[in-house]
């Protein structure tokens, strides 16, 4: 399972009723479970991926950085800072492909 903190793209609320169950709220950014349902609705660009987070990520734990936070900006930078998947910054080479000399 598959979670991300998102948005939607205008003032509409998206709900997955198949598979997930996940809400994607019309006026703050939400946890969601990854599904085929949100992502037909990224290729019709409406939907914002503000990052990958852990199993532990939950909605009601971002409701609780958004309702203590004044601003929007800093509630999602700071739960992504608890929450986040570290995406590796580097591709290690492949080890015996060392240059010739």
């Amino acid at each position: 399972m598959t979670k991300f903190l998102a948005e939607t793209k205008g003032s509409f609320q998206l709900v997955d009723f198949h598979n997930s169950q996940s809400v994607l709220q019309a006026h703050r950014p939400s946890v969601i479970v990854m599904s085929t349902f949100f992502q037909g609705q990224m290729a019709h660009d409406k939907i914002k991926l503000l990052g990958e987070v852990n199993d532990e990520a939950t909605d009601e734990e971002f409701v609780k950085y958004w309702t203590e936070s004044e601003d929007a900006a800093l509630a999602v930078e700071s739960f992504l800072a608890s929450f986040a998947i570290e995406q590796p910054t580097e591709k290690a080479a492949p080890k015996g492909k060392e240059k010739a000399k």
